[in-house]
């Protein structure tokens, strides 16, 4: 287990979010003119699409991680908890130095 190999398995799993951002932010539907919220089908395309990226990230996750730790069960969730937890927490408070 090193260090250098979660940092590689959490950088890496983020790309489909990365590639969903930009794909996703381009076929962006337009919000409705009238201020109700209203479920078309581009909506609901941009919903099951970003769900799928979503699916995608964590299933590298799990993977990478899993691979990298050669934790399996409750030790491998809770630690794939901290993990995430850490990484999010880790990227705002650089995001927050950054801007």
């Amino acid at each position: 287990m090193r260090f250098v190999d979660f940092l590689g398995v959490t950088g890496l799993s983020r790309a489909p979010l990365a590639l969903a951002a930009v794909v996703l932010g381009l076929l962006a539907p337009a919000p409705p003119a009238a201020g109700g919220r209203v479920l078309t089908p581009a909506v609901a395309a941009f919903a099951v699409l970003a769900t799928l990226c979503l699916a995608w990230f964590l299933t590298l996750l799990t993977r990478g991680f899993k691979n990298a730790s050669g934790l399996r069960g409750a030790p491998l969730i809770a630690g794939l908890i901290g993990l995430v937890l850490v990484s999010e927490i880790v990227s705002k408070v650089a995001l927050a130095h950054l801007g």
